[in-house]
Formats: C-alpha cells, structure tokens, sequence
C-alpha cells in the first residue's frame, strides 16, 4: 500500500500565494556559430516588489504528491571499449541552453524583527590549498556545468560534453571521452541534447553515480541517464539508466531541469525543476531510487513526486552511514525569511510504494534574491541568484548555500547550518548558524558547501569585480569559531584570460570531502583561458588526520596464544593478536589487555582522538567486549564503549574531544586503552568453558589542525 505524505502538525497545507510567474525568456535555445548577445538570452524583468512583511512564520508548506513508479534496466557499458582511453571530446559545434529563471517567485513574505543575524567573514587567513591541477578543459557545450565525485583513489569530472577520471594521488588524467549518445551513453536511446551532470562518490557501497539530463525537444521528451559504477574503480563497468521524467501541467509537456543529486544510506534521489516545452513554470519533481537495487545494477523502479509551486530542492549529498534521514532545502521565494526542508524516506523498489515525504519552514536571516549578473572587464556573468545551489548532511546536520543580493547590490553567498533534532519524527529543525560572504566592490557566486566528519565547514565560490577576472576561491570554519564567520578566502585558481563573449558561467561548483580520511576538501569549479572556460580542481584540509598504531601491549588476564604489538597494525594482514581467556572466581571467563598509544600532535592543536579496535570471539556465543581508557586524573581504567564480540569481525570507536584531553592524554602523548573480554558465571548455563579474543587491528585516528 502507497506509504503517504506527511505533514508537519500544526502547519496548514497547500500553496497559497506560491503561484510563479511565467517565464520571459526562450525554455531551450540551441545556436551554432556565433554567441548571440546576452540580451537575446533572458530578460531579467521589472525590479522585484518589496516583500510583504509578516510577524507570522507559520507559512503554508509545499506538499509533495506521488504521481507514480518508471520502470528501467541496466544497459552496461565498459570504459575499456573506448581507445584511446583519452580521446578529443571537443563539439563541432557549440550548444547553449537558455537558462529558466524564475524572479519574483514563490512566498515573498520576510519575517517582521526577524531576530537571526548571518555572520560575516573575519578577514583572517583559512586555509591553506594542498594540491591543484587542470580539469576536463574547454569541451564545445557552455556553460560548462563542472562536477567531481571523489573516491578511495580516484577523481570523476564530468562537464557538459565530457567524462575524465584523475589519479587522486598526482591529479594525472588517465580517461576522457565525450559524454554523447555515440560514445558513454551510446545505445541508451538518447537524444543528441545531454546536460546538466551531476556525480557523487558513496563510501557505503564504494560506487560512483552519475546523472546526465537528456532533452528532445522536438519530440518533447525529457530523460534522465543514470551510470552506477561496479566498484569503488571507476575504471571497468557502469551500470546505466534512462529513465523518462517527461511530465505533463496545464494540459503542457514539461522537462527537468538543472538537477540536484544526492543520497543516504538507503536512497539515491534526483530533483529537479519543471519546465514546459512550449511556456511556463510547474514546480519540483523528484526522482526517488532504491539504492542497494542501483548499486548491484538491478531492474529499478524509479519512484517520482510532484509538488507545484516550489523551485530547486537540492538533494544532501548525506555521507553518514548513521543518518537515516536524506534531508533536501530549497528557498521560500525569490526574497524572503524562511528555507523549506524535506525529508525523503521510505524509498523502496516496489511498483507503486509512495517514498514518505516530510516538509517543513525554517526562519533563516533574511534573504533577497540576485538577478543582475556579476561584472568583470565590462562583461556580464550570470550568478544564477534566484535558488539554492548545494547541501550536504552528516551528525544529523544539513549545510546549504546560495546566491542572494548584499546590501551593495553585488552578489553575495548566504549559507547555512541547520540542526535536524528529532525532525521529522517530532519537532522541527532550527538554524544553527548562517552567514553572508561579501568580498568587497566583487561578486562572489556559484557557491558549494561541504562539512568534515569533524565538523569543519568549508565553501567554495567563484569572484570577479569590475577589474578581476573570474576566479576560484574557498573559505573555511574550523569547529568551535564563532557562528557565522569564516577565514578566508584562498585562492584555487585564477583565470588566465579574460571572460568570453557570452554571459553565461556556471552553472555551479562542487565540493566534497575525501573518504579516506573524511576531512579532506575537494573542490571544482571553472575559470577563463584562452578565450575559452577551464576548470581546476584541487583540496585543501582544516584537520588533517594522522593514525598512531600501537607501541606496546600488556597482558593482564589470560593467555597469549599467538601475535604481539605489531600484529594489530593493520585489518586484514592476517596477522592477529590471539589471547585465550581465563577462569576469575565468581566472576567468569575473561581476557584483558593494556595497549600503549603515542602521539606527537602538538596538544594544543588536537581537536579529537579517535580509538579503533577491531576483534572477533572465537568458539562461544555469548561473549562481551568493552574498551576502556585510562583518566591520568584518577588512575582508574573507565568504561567508554561495551559491545557484542561475534564470530566475525566487529569494530568499535569511541573519540575523544578536544575538551577531554586532559583526562586521557599524558603531557608526553600516551594514551592507555584497553580490551576486555567476557562471559560471566550463569546459572543457567553454569560455568563457561574459555574463549578467544582475536584482535585484528587496534589504532587512533588523531585530528588536528592542518
């Protein structure tokens, strides 16, 4: 049975005074040869109204609705056909779609006194780029569209007319092929109008996903074409996708566009905007998928929502495994005091199952949306102010950025941290921090964010001013600065040529964060050079993480029966440290070991230590483990994590805050932990016979500032 819609108690439904106006530009414009100027383009309108002011931010809420299921199956490429493996992807000719915007949309209402204040930059250095090289360069097709997707060794760009894979280690370019229906997506039925990509690395199921729009538009036909990697290499097999998201309002054919793309632990979800082929604006679909049916490349059904009135839901990019909740933000309107959120859940493969869809307001800072464009050497760049442009989640947080209008008239970043609390279940969500990037007489626009595990912030942008040409720059919040702010910016990559002719730049950027250590930035956006855009990809770390492996281990219940210190340097050698547990009177079966730990982090800069251990039991069923660490204040051993030892490997982590130092690290760094076994007495079972502790790997993971 359909799963239904749920709604916030107390918020009454529907859309009044969402309605959006028509657009007054051409839906999809595609020219050879010369660019045609900007005014040909869009016509950014009147100057918009001045919002109604409201001392009630109890607003009606969107309401998603399920218009049904599309069925599609895997048609597998391999990145190995193509030779060379690096080929020309550059068009014989150049398309350029119009872009839909929207000005004076949505609930234009602000928030009367509205007591939220957006922090500021402090003008104080962030940090530092690590490593930068040359994306995919100048492929036919602008604007360029770049996105990357990061995983254990490799980097996938896609733009619009291309598809690269990179070495993380080096930024080496080793693939690169057009992303037309003749070559990636061949034999997918596509039309020749491919756009808007979008890809993400997943770490729980190790994949890449990709996502390409498809238009025909004399056929009036709107696809989306999916790619899932088999492995966690991009390099070998993809599974793909084509799935038809045409939609039908008002008696018109409607198309998706400008794409968010996002997931959790249980889905893959697409969102998109509405458009008719012929006129007009219809609100936001997305696309809900099953994502452990996706990962193993099976039959899917595609499940797909509606809801009229809203514009650019973005889909958190959720990489915490622990988060069941995949959060999606969109503005109110084009001005205005409050965020939408939604929650997507539920998602399954069954024909016909709704996915349960949440919605709710949250009061932010208030806003006014951007629609002049950026300026640089007397050209025009459209900053694309009138959505949100990313978000991301993790620690049941989400963190979301947009363009919006500084009080100077010149594009600023607004960006947010919103705390989910019990949400959806009960309560509501509530903005944690926010904050508006200005930098000056310049534009800054085309705004991505990310969080690290521990909680450092980072945002990407593009600038530009009267007299700069467009550049790449990011800045970064370390966990515990004070809300709003951030240091900053850096410089990624400045353009080695002035903009071309044409006004459009983006459409976005994209940061993410690197699995392996889950505190690594990596960033993408474009530029200009040699008359055309380039793009340039590189990272930078707030907290860089260093693992400790173990220095020693003392035995202080039970038996040695094979492995020392050295054996628990690494999961999955094959070397293990085996220790047979032995009888304590009244008490039971137990095994007990100290293991020694020394960091050299300068104290001052650590900001959390995490404690790993991975363990087994061998022979008995009903064995319990705890891991304990010493407080050098008291001497005593505590109880930090208790857990279930099991026939096969299980892993336990506790971290240390940068509060707790002083109760658990010596002034010279050593950090004593151990692991306990045990089955107690029963009278059930009577006197248990011993047991095994096998221990596979013992380490920290200490956090500091980078």
């Amino acid at each position: 049975m359909p799963k239904s819609l749920q709604t916030q108690s107390g918020w009454r439904l529907g859309l009044a005074g969402l309605a959006m106006v028509s657009l007054s530009l051409p839906v999809l414009a595609q020219f050879r040869g010369t660019f045609p100027p900007p005014g040909d383009m869009i016509n950014p309108g009147d100057t918009p109204p001045a919002p109604t002011v409201t001392t009630d931010p109890t607003l009606d809420r969107p309401n998603f609705r399920f218009t049904g299921s599309v069925s599609a199956t895997s048609n597998p490429i391999n990145t190995a056909q193509f030779f060379p493996q690096i080929q020309p992807t550059l068009r014989p000719r150049s398309i350029v779609r119009a872009n839909p915007k929207l000005q004076n949309w949505g609930d234009m209402r602000q928030l009367a006194n509205n007591p939220l204040r957006a922090g500021l930059p402090t003008g104080q250095p962030g940090a530092g780029l690590k490593q930068k090289f040359p994306g995919i360069g100048f492929t036919g097709p602008i604007p360029p569209d770049p996105d990357i997707a990061v995983g254990p060794s490799d980097i996938v760009q896609v733009v619009n007319g291309g598809i690269a894979f990179f070495r993380k280690s080096n930024g080496s370019r080793y693939f690169q092929v057009s992303d037309s229906n003749t070559a990636f997506w061949a034999g997918m039925g596509a039309p020749d109008f491919i756009f808007d990509p979008k890809v993400f690395f997943d770490p729980g199921t190790q994949r890449f996903y990709m996502v390409y729009l498809a238009l025909d538009d004399p056929n009036q036909k709107s696809y989306l074409l999916i790619a899932v990697s088999d492995d966690a290499n991009p390099s070998g097999t993809w599974n793909r996708y084509r799935i038809d998201v045409t939609g039908t309002a008002g008696g018109n054919a409607t198309w998706f566009d400008y794409p968010g793309f996002g997931f959790n632990r249980d889905a893959v979800v697409i969102s998109g905007n509405m458009f008719g082929f012929t006129a007009g604006s219809f609100g936001s679909r997305i696309v809900a998928l099953h994502k452990a049916t996706l990962a193993a490349g099976g039959a899917i059904n595609a499940k797909i929502s509606d809801a009229p009135g809203t514009f650019t839901f973005q889909v958190a990019r959720t990489v915490d495994p622990t988060m069941s909740k995949l959060p999606m933000v969109a503005r109110r309107g084009f001005s205005s005091s409050f965020l939408t959120l939604a929650n997507v859940a539920d998602v399954t493969n069954t024909v016909g199952e709704a996915p349960t869809i949440t919605t709710t307001n949250i009061t932010v800072p208030t806003y006014n949306g951007h629609f002049t464009d950026a300026t640089s050497f007397g050209r025009v760049l459209d900053t694309i102010g009138d959505r949100m442009m990313t978000a991301y989640a993790r620690n049941n947080r989400v963190y979301a950025v947009h363009t919006t209008n500084a009080a100077s008239g010149r594009a600023q970043v607004s960006w947010y941290e919103i705390d989910l609390a019990t949400w959806p279940a009960s309560g509501n969500p509530a903005t944690l921090q926010s904050g508006n990037i200005t930098n000056g007489a310049n534009d800054v626009y085309m705004p991505s964010i990310a969080a690290s595990a521990n909680g450092d912030i980072s945002i990407l942008a593009t600038r530009s001013g009267d007299t700069l040409r467009p550049e790449l720059v990011f800045w970064t919040q370390e966990t515990g600065a004070a809300a709003g702010t951030v240091n900053g910016p850096t410089l990624l990559a400045a353009s080695s040529g002035p903009p071309h002719n044409f006004f459009r730049f983006g459409d976005y950027s994209d940061i993410e964060i690197d699995p392996d250590d889950d505190s690594t930035f990596w960033g993408v956006g474009n530029n200009f050079g040699g008359g055309n855009w380039t793009t340039d990809i590189g990272n930078w770390i707030l907290t860089r993480v260093d693992t400790v492996l173990p220095g020693s281990v003392t035995l202080l219940q039970g038996t040695n029966i094979g492995g020392n210190a050295a054996a628990l340097n690494a999961a999955g050698d094959g070397q293990r440290l085996r220790v047979q547990s032995q009888l304590v009177n009244r008490v039971g079966q137990v095994s007990l070991q100290t293991v020694g730990f020394t960091t050299t982090a300068v104290p001052n800069r650590i900001k959390f230590i995490d404690i790993q251990a991975t363990a087994l039991v061998e022979n008995r069923p009903f064995v319990s483990g705890s891991l304990l660490v010493k407080n050098i204040n008291t001497g005593r051993f505590e109880i930090v994590r208790s857990f279930q030892l099991l026939g096969g490997d299980s892993t336990v982590k506790f971290r240390i805050l940068s509060t707790q130092l002083a109760n658990y690290v010596t002034a010279g760094g050593v950090i004593e932990v151990q692991i306990r076994s045990f089955e107690s007495i029963s009278r059930f079972r009577g006197t248990p016979g011993s047991h095994v502790l096998s221990i596979d790997e013992m380490k920290l993971e200490v956090g500091h500032a980078g």
